[in-house]
């Protein structure tokens, strides 16, 4: 069974099969496909293959893809690169930042030049192509705050932590440096 009737033609398709579909017109930002008759500009659309979208008075505040979501003007977490928001593992979410004026109990940490960051080669164990990168459990083993732990067990390593070994291990070499010119 279809439906149709507005200027875009086809608005749902009812399958009969054994999926029991229903199949929807993309809308779009300011007209979503799913929304309120009292609220039209309000709702769900697809802005792409693979992706839902939400909008609330015509502006996109909720995008979700295969490699993640994204809230626009609030925070964006995928696997393609930095985000600003962490999840605690209560499951609440926290914008993230690295200014000074968002922290406290600021000290320069001792030591940090001395970890070891081990590279390897692999692949995920539920497939995907071989990437380059770093083990969460020897980070968490040289020092804990370089990793992610949930429920007592290491998930991820802290990017923010890794690059403050990097940095750290830059100014210890600047150091050594200063100090050969010097002799």
């Amino acid at each position: 069974m279809e439906i149709g009737g507005d200027t875009n033609g086809l608005i749902a398709r009812f399958s009969s099969g054994v999926n029991k579909q229903i199949e929807l017109t993309v809308g779009s930002v300011t007209s979503p496909v799913l929304v309120s008759e009292s609220d039209l500009d309000s709702g769900i659309y697809f802005p792409a293959v693979a992706q839902v979208a939400v909008a609330i008075a015509g502006v996109q505040e909720l995008l979700l893809s295969a490699t993640g979501f994204l809230v626009p003007n609030v925070f964006n977490v995928d696997n393609t690169g930095g985000s600003n928001v962490r999840v605690d593992s209560d499951g609440t979410l926290h914008r993230d930042s690295s200014a000074r004026r968002t922290k406290k109990n600021i000290t320069k940490p001792e030591g940090l030049e001395s970890v070891h960051l081990q590279p390897y080669r692999f692949q995920k164990k539920d497939g995907g192509p071989f990437v380059y990168g770093l083990m969460a459990d020897d980070l968490a083993t040289e020092d804990p705050l370089l990793a992610v732990w949930d429920d007592g067990q290491v998930e991820d390593y802290m990017d923010r932590g890794v690059l403050a070994v990097l940095a750290a291990k830059v100014n210890h070499l600047e150091a050594q440096v200063a100090e050969l010119k010097a002799a």
